[in-house]
């Protein structure tokens, strides 16, 4: 994934959530401490400053972003 995350020390890339489940804390779960620990990108509360936007299927939130998306589901979906 280096080519989505490449970087610089002062130009981290930025990651945001959305459309995830209702109990899903921004902030404090496995993806945050992944990209932040392994990778060194900044999570962002606003997608709007966001780079990157990982969502999930509990919404359509991430209809509106423009940039590079990542979707996440545990769940068997079909389009």
């Amino acid at each position: 994934m280096d080519f989505l995350f490449s970087s610089t020390q002062e130009n981290k890339p930025r990651v945001a959530f959305t459309d995830f489940w209702l109990s899903f804390n921004l902030q404090d779960n496995i993806f945050q401490e992944v990209l932040t620990s392994h990778l060194g990108v900044d999570v962002v509360d606003d997608a709007a400053e966001a780079d990157v936007l990982i969502y999930s299927i509990h919404g359509d939130s991430q209809k509106e972003f423009k940039g590079t998306k990542v979707f996440y589901t545990g769940e068997s979906v079909t389009a």
